[in-house]
């Protein structure tokens, strides 16, 4: 499982064909949208690649954060804008789940791609102190204890459905609790949640220095470990 960034806009405009540098764009500021608060990992890595961008845009372009109802309100600005090429959205996976929630009205197939620029596994995470050393031993546990495994998740975010998707695979009931997004800083972890999902740019940090520790990455290769079974 992986968190996808990449970049939309109403108009595939972005690449600055001859055509369009004699229209003289751009004449104004080129918005990157960032559907969150500052601060989560879409937000960093839309921060980074600005860095490369603006020394090779002719005007210098910014992150506008629009938080709200889980990134829709800033995805919602974008479709609605003039397709102009100065409103780009900056987002991850969480585009499709809204439309699947019924949080947006359009799809992620409405706004046109331009780059993938970052990808981040999306893991299961456990206290050091944790008995659990693999994600079967927490799906052992789960099946002992039906609805006591406290199971940190962003709602609404492809963590949620990845912990609905390891109920129903694993025919486990868990304790599914909002634990905020990607901007928030994961004192849950430990402080009464059992496990958090969360992906590694937004844990590693802590990771190394031996706080949360990872239980299982959702990915076939991985510096961790991998989640295969």
């Amino acid at each position: 499982m992986k968190s996808l960034f990449l970049l939309a806009v109403s108009c595939l405009i972005l690449a600055l064909s001859v055509p369009v540098a004699a229209t003289g764009y751009p004449d104004k500021t080129v918005q990157f949208v960032v559907p969150f608060g500052p601060g989560g990992s879409t937000d960093v890595a839309t921060r980074l690649l600005l860095k490369t961008f603006n020394k090779n845009f002719p005007r210098e372009a910014v992150v506008i954060n629009i938080a709200g109802a889980g990134g829709a309100v800033g995805a919602r600005k974008v479709h609605d804008a003039k397709p102009d090429g100065y409103n780009l959205l900056s987002f991850n996976t969480i585009l499709p789940v809204l439309r699947i929630m019924g949080m947006i009205d359009f799809n992620y197939t409405d706004l046109a791609p331009v780059a993938l620029f970052s990808t981040s596994d999306t893991g299961v995470f456990v206290r050091n102190d944790s008995s659990w050393q693999s994600v079967k031993d927490m799906v052992a546990d789960a099946k002992k204890r039906p609805g006591k495994i406290r199971f940190g998740v962003g709602f609404g975010t492809l963590a949620h459905l990845g912990a609905i998707a390891l109920e129903q695979k694993a025919g486990i009931k868990l304790n599914i609790v909002a634990t905020g997004r990607g901007e928030k800083n994961p004192q849950p972890c430990w402080a009464g949640i059992s496990t958090p999902i969360s992906n590694q740019c937004r844990l590693s940090p802590n990771i190394w220095k031996a706080r949360p520790s990872a239980a299982s990455v959702f990915s076939a290769k991985n510096p961790i470990r991998a989640c295969q079974e």
